[in-house]
């Protein structure tokens, strides 16, 4: 049995016990015992709950927690502060788990796309480009009135934030922006023929560094992969390049990957730091991959009949898709050799002046131009949560996306150490939490009430 330790008044503080999992969740504390000066400390997130089902369409299990390893020097009878994270039961993702500095985060619900707050009436955008560059701002570039302004999402309305940029265009359907950094975006316009920098100060726009010339883009796209390099479909020549920006100037990195089923309509967007999703209306989805020097088809395409699309990312697997011939909202999701669609979609109505873009983990900016509506979605696949530091970080597993379907169950995968993903059922019950400790995502079948996930848990050892 741990020894009780009382300070005063104050509530007891319970003696680690070699190798115990703690899985109560809120703020706690355990004290060293006698003799040890050397401490491991393991943590898991709190695990996602199950998707809730959307008409016909599947739950899937939600995101399990992150794991964290950390050693640290300790001197005997020293108090060890720590808080659990809860397992998730309303959707809004599971708790973190942190001590000493470490956090293993939790998972995220499972697949879901619903509107957040109110939309915002911006009258008369034509050919509306959107740049994330926070969780809670987008650049949005409106070439109806060639302005380049920033708006803000304050979890329940969008606000206009600062003042706007004039840039004028000739050619409306010639631009596209992509957010680098929290401050920053590149902005390609065809009219002038540049890849140019803006950054914005909180209040106003600026031009930074040097722009760089290219001549005949058509009508480009060009998506973020890290916060100094981007990738650029230029139509006019029917070519994927990457361009590098050191703070000053623009400059080609590689070489370009010729004739890659595209087309003056398509569009990309970034999956990571070296993939994009690219997709060419009418013909197919597909992953193409950047090594530092060259570009390559990596895996199958996807057919998909669709026109007038937009695409957003929401993990480095899976993105959002909108095309105004299925005006719907629908996860597509790479496996690292085939894309598949999720069975999880959402009405959006729209025209060919859509626009979207990413607003971090499960989240999309979508500007429906024919209500004139910028309008802020959750998109969350049950992503499994994110650890940091720690001397040994380790993601948990995502719920499994369903593609079948809806009688057919969705397991979450297993990450080494890191919480187990719950399995959806098709039997109406929900899904039992992962056998690894802490976090275990949850899932959901068709008609059932989406299961809650795992508390996290944490764990000392010498």
């Amino acid at each position: 049995m741990p020894n009780w330790i009382y300070f005063g008044n104050t509530m007891p503080v319970l003696e680690m016990v070699n190798g115990e999992l703690i899985s109560t969740s809120g703020n706690s504390s355990r004290k060293v015992p006698s003799g040890v000066t050397t401490l491991t400390i393991e943590g898991w997130g709190g695990g996602g709950r199950g998707a809730s089902v959307n008409g016909s369409s599947p739950g899937s299990g939600g995101g399990a927690g992150a794991y964290f390893l950390k050693t640290i020097s300790v001197t005997p009878g020293q108090v060890i502060p720590f808080s659990i994270g809860t397992g998730d039961s309303t959707g809004a993702d599971g708790g973190a788990t942190t001590c000493d500095s470490a956090s293993a985060g939790g998972g995220q619900a499972g697949a879901v796309i619903s509107l957040q707050g109110s939309g915002l009436t911006i009258s008369n955008a034509f050919h509306p480009v959107l740049g994330g560059m926070t969780s809670t701002m987008t650049a949005f570039f409106d070439a109806n009135i060639d302005s380049l302004r920033a708006y803000t999402f304050n979890g329940s309305t969008w606000s206009l934030t600062g003042s706007g940029l004039n840039i004028s265009v000739a050619a409306q359907d010639g631009v596209d922006i992509t957010g680098l950094t929290s401050s920053s975006i590149a902005f390609v316009d065809n009219s002038a023929g540049t890849l140019r920098t803006y950054s914005f100060n909180g209040s106003s726009w600026s031009l930074t560094g040097s722009a760089l010339s290219i001549s005949s883009m058509g009508a480009p796209r060009i998506a973020s992969l890290t916060s100094t390099r981007i990738a650029f479909y230029d139509p006019s020549v029917n070519q994927i390049r990457a361009y590098d920006f050191d703070g000053t100037n623009w400059s080609q990195v590689g070489t370009g990957l010729n004739n890659p089923a595209g087309g003056s309509t398509c569009e990309i967007c970034s999956l990571s730091s070296t993939r994009i999703a690219f997709f060419y209306p009418g013909a197919e989805l597909r992953c193409y991959e950047f090594n530092g020097s060259s570009w390559s088809l990596v895996g199958s395409g996807l057919s998909i009949s669709a026109t007038s699309c937009s695409m957003a990312k929401v993990s480095d697997s899976t993105i959002v898709f909108w095309s105004e011939s299925l005006d719907v909202l629908r996860f597509y999701t790479f496996d690292g050799s085939n894309w598949s669609p999720g069975s999880f979609s959402l009405a959006a109505t729209g025209n060919n002046n859509s626009g979207m873009t990413s607003m971090g983990r499960g989240q999309i900016a979508f500007m429906e131009a024919q209500g004139d509506q910028l309008r802020m979605y959750t998109a969350k696949i049950g992503s499994g949560g994110l650890a940091s530091g720690g001397d040994t970080n380790t993601t948990g597993a995502d719920g499994e996306l369903l593609t079948g379907s809806p009688t057919i169950s969705g397991d979450g995968g297993d990450s080494p150490n890191a919480g187990s993903g719950g399995v959806g059922v098709s039997s109406g019950n929900p899904g039992n939490p992962g056998s690894d400790p802490g976090g275990a995502g949850s899932g959901a079948g068709i008609s059932s009430t989406p299961g809650s996930g795992a508390n996290g848990g944490i764990r000392f050892t010498w």
